[in-house]
């Protein structure tokens, strides 16, 4: 279940995973919420095999990241069930209730230092992800990716930190164009800018058409 990579044993059952599940989460960052929110369970059950093949062949503790995940799916699904049902947020309580379990069935599993990652960072994405701001949504997002690249490093998920840091890009491109549609940023018109360069242009020449033509003429008559 190993392959050698620029001198580095890699798990390429893990590494497999992680790519599907990337693929499926840059797909799911350009959807709006409730969709989002739906394809992201998808790429979810990835990381969760991707941790799960870690754990039994390398023998490394992923449970941290295994329950945050599935902590993760429920979330998900009742933020779809209150969004679709109930047309509102995951009410606070609920989210805290999820957290609460996931942070005491970790307990047990909490060793080294990297171990403490994924339920501080789910912590940070479940709360923004009840907010009615999408742009909080995506921040909390972002900050979850980045703490996972410190965590894929440490845990030998080497394909996970370079998708960490293309997701958070993502998100970072997601936000931008949407803030974009939105008009809340207005981007410069480069349209405008070639066309006035392009009539700046055509007047120098013009005038050094002009100026020259002038000269011409005024030489043939002398």
């Amino acid at each position: 279940m190993h392959i050698t990579l620029f001198g580095t044993s890699v798990n390429w059952l893990a590494q497999l995973f992680d790519i599907i599940g990337f693929v499926v989460f840059i797909f799911a960052y350009q959807q709006k919420k409730n969709r989002f929110v739906a394809v992201s369970i998808v790429a979810y059950i990835f990381f969760i095999l991707e941790s799960l093949s870690i754990l039994l062949i390398d023998n490394v503790n992923t449970w941290a990241n295994i329950i945050g995940t599935a902590s993760g799916i429920v979330r998900n699904i009742f933020m779809l069930y209150f969004a679709i049902k109930k047309d509102k947020e995951v009410p606070m309580w609920l989210a805290l209730v999820i957290l609460a379990a996931t942070w005491g069935l970790n307990v047990p599993f909490f060793e080294a230092w990297y171990t403490y990652i994924p339920c501080v960072a789910l912590t940070i994405c479940s709360i923004t992800a009840v907010q009615k701001n999408y742009y909080i949504l995506k921040v909390g997002a972002m900050i979850n990716e980045a703490a996972f690249i410190v965590y894929n490093f440490a845990v030998g998920g080497y394909a996970g930190v370079v998708r960490e840091i293309i997701l958070v890009l993502v998100i970072a491109y997601s936000m931008l164009v949407m803030a974009v549609k939105e008009g809340k940023i207005k981007l410069p018109n480069f349209s405008m800018f070639f066309k006035n360069l392009q009539y700046k242009i055509e007047d120098n020449f013009y005038r050094i058409y002009t100026h020259e033509h002038t000269k011409h003429l005024v030489h043939h008559k002398a």
